[in-house]
């Protein structure tokens, strides 16, 4: 329609100019030209079938893929995919009962081999505490415990587990005439930190372990033990690096380097650094772990000679 009017428009004013009577022309051919695409559009149209029915049909079909898709896989693959496996899974649950007696069998099989295993296991446990034993015994007595008394009970049980069917309990005697009780229940702190380190140095000598590192093995021990702890991180450290955290001067002056952990507060905010010391420093430090913050020219002194018996140890 507004084809028609601006053509009408055009014709009206065509004789006032050539180029406007061009124009008036061209608008007419325009119009023809529109009315015959008019035309076959509505004879293309008349021969259209549509059915609502059908077209409610596949919305709610595209729903449903939609829907699948949310719930089941990303894509109609996925989709596909998973309605084969819980296809496969119906139908197993389906047969279950045909396949009850099967079941069972099969799971007495799995259990008997299971118990054979289990057994076997014991028995190499067993035979492992007897000489674990003898490895801690003979470590504690390098760590001033020469009396000690280690029991390693493997007790088997009829339930299975994970780790089959025994119940590892270790068990010590400190001091003669003592029977061996529950690690946790008799011994000390010193005496857990230094039963800890002859266990650690047993059990990594076999261990594809490059670092150890030790937090304060040296709790609630002082003097003679402590002297003892070191000398024994020093041997662990001839086939493993070893970091050890420590405040006693006997374990720091066994170290081949020494490094000092400080924390300091800067706008509110707490900073740990770490400095290595020179030679020079770890006297100095060595001396603070002595005496405190009063270091004396004895303290000195003193820290000056267990770096030189540490220096000593290691040599041998």
């Amino acid at each position: 329609d507004l084809l028609s009017r601006a053509a009408d428009e055009l014709a009206d004013v065509a004789a006032l100019s050539q180029d406007l009577n061009n124009l008036s022309q061209k608008a007419e051919e325009v119009r023809y030209q529109v009315e015959d695409l008019a035309a076959s559009v509505a004879m293309l149209a008349a021969d259209v079938d549509f059915s609502p029915k059908e077209r409610d049909a596949v919305e709610e079909r595209l729903d449903v893929i939609y829907r699948l898709r949310r719930k089941y896989g990303a894509t109609i693959e996925e989709v596909l995919s998973y309605h084969d496996k819980a296809s496969k899974e119906l139908g197993e649950l389906e047969n279950a009962d045909d396949r009850k007696d099967e079941m069972m069998e099969e799971y007495h099989r799995t259990l008997t081999c299971a118990r054979e295993i289990a057994s076997e296991l014991s028995k190499r446990r067993r035979q492992a505490a007897e000489e674990l034993e003898a490895k801690i015994v003979a470590q504690l007595k390098d760590l001033d415990m020469p009396k000690v008394r280690i029991s390693i009970q493997v007790s088997s049980q009829t339930k299975l587990n994970p780790h089959g069917m025994d119940e590892v309990r270790f068990l010590i005697s400190t001091n003669p005439g003592e029977p061996v009780k529950p690690l946790s229940k008799i011994a000390s702190g010193g005496e857990l930190s230094r039963i800890m380190l002859a266990i650690k140095n047993v059990l990594t000598q076999t261990e594809d372990v490059g670092t150890l590192i030790f937090d304060e093995i040296d709790t609630g021990v002082s003097g003679r033990a402590a002297q003892k702890i070191a000398l024994k991180l020093g041997e662990i450290s001839h086939r493993k690096q070893t970091l050890c955290v420590t405040h006693l001067p006997q374990l720091a002056a066994m170290g081949d380097h020494h490094l000092l952990i400080k924390k300091s507060l800067s706008e509110e905010y707490t900073f740990t650094d770490v400095f290595s010391l020179t030679e020079e420093e770890r006297v100095s430090e060595l001396a603070r772990m002595l005496s405190g913050d009063a270091i004396t020219e004895l303290s000195m002194q003193n820290a000056a000679e267990l770096l030189e018996r540490a220096a000593a140890n290691k040599k041998k």
